[in-house]
């Protein structure tokens, strides 16, 4: 049996037990105020999330586009620094090359469109100095040694690695101290007008191309014959436009798109750093645009 004292304590002990019981729960407001405090929180890590995957878009496409235009000028560099390079001061001495008598210079342009003459360095350089006469055969192995870098003799039939056809981009051949163009026959190289060629001076190829915006692609025309034509080379290029001023310096404009049609951007914006001459017929602005430039010193 228990006693009163024992019974008190009891009933004492389950009443605090039962009580501190109740303070460990949670009350209805409690649970809507942690219920709203997650919604905000969530709500803002969602819009943070969104800021971020937009931003990331827009980056992305805009380099894309960027990239579209390096490119094109990365395509054109090497044409238009060797462009001029051995050529001689007056385009006539190629005689009967039509393609290139019919432009103003090394480099023609119109405002959408370039001509580029120029040269490409070879494997071959003359192993003696040669003085030369206008129309006077240069005869391999006599009057000029020719050889490759790893001093290998030269002996054309240069028909392998040129055209013998003087009406043929191909069919020409350039040393740099010369300034002189020379016809290519069969093992024998042919100087339109007198000169010299200097001892280890560089065999130059000669050729040329066209390049244009058509279509949203820039295409490049590699002249060779009267066949060659244009082919695409690079995707999503808007519009292109040349400027040659007179202190022979010039400037190429590339107006690119992103991959992305944006139904927010503004149709009637205006495009940061692309000309006013230029225009802006004909550009579709449902993309993101991005315009590169490139200024190069033409060298005559």
């Amino acid at each position: 049996m228990l006693t009163k004292r024992q019974s008190k304590r009891i009933s004492s002990s389950y009443k605090k037990s039962e009580s501190s019981t109740g303070k460990c729960g949670f009350t209805l407001v409690e649970l809507l105020i942690v219920i709203v405090v997650g919604l905000i929180i969530t709500a803002g890590v969602v819009s943070i999330m969104w800021v971020y995957i937009f931003d990331f878009e827009q980056t992305d496409d805009i380099t894309a586009a960027r990239q579209r235009g390096e490119m094109v000028l990365s395509i054109m560099e090497g044409p238009i620094l060797h462009a001029g390079l051995a050529m001689p001061d007056s385009a006539d001495q190629f005689d009967g090359l039509s393609i290139i008598n019919s432009w103003t210079g090394p480099i023609d342009v119109d405002s959408d469109e370039i001509r580029i003459i120029y040269s490409v360095p070879s494997n071959i350089y003359a192993d003696t100095s040669a003085d030369f006469a206008a129309s006077t055969d240069l005869t391999l192995g006599s009057e000029l040694d020719l050889k490759d870098y790893d001093g290998n003799p030269i002996d054309l039939p240069i028909a392998n690695t040129l055209l013998a056809d003087q009406n043929n981009i191909k069919g020409w051949a350039l040393f740099p101290t010369a300034n002189i163009p020379f016809k290519v026959g069969n093992s024998k190289l042919t100087p339109v007008d007198e000169g010299i060629i200097a001892q280890y001076d560089n065999l130059h190829f000669l050729r040329a191309l066209e390049a244009k915006v058509e279509t949203r692609q820039f295409k490049v025309k590699d002249i060779v014959d009267n066949t060659s034509s244009f082919q695409p080379r690079v995707d999503g290029v808007e519009k292109i436009f040349f400027e040659l001023t007179g202190s022979n310096v010039l400037s190429v404009y590339v107006l690119t798109r992103g991959n992305k049609q944006g139904v927010d951007l503004d149709p009637n914006r205006s495009i940061p750093g692309w000309p006013t001459a230029a225009g802006y017929t004909d550009v579709d602005r449902t993309y993101r645009l991005s315009v590169t430039k490139g200024s190069w010193r033409i060298r005559n």
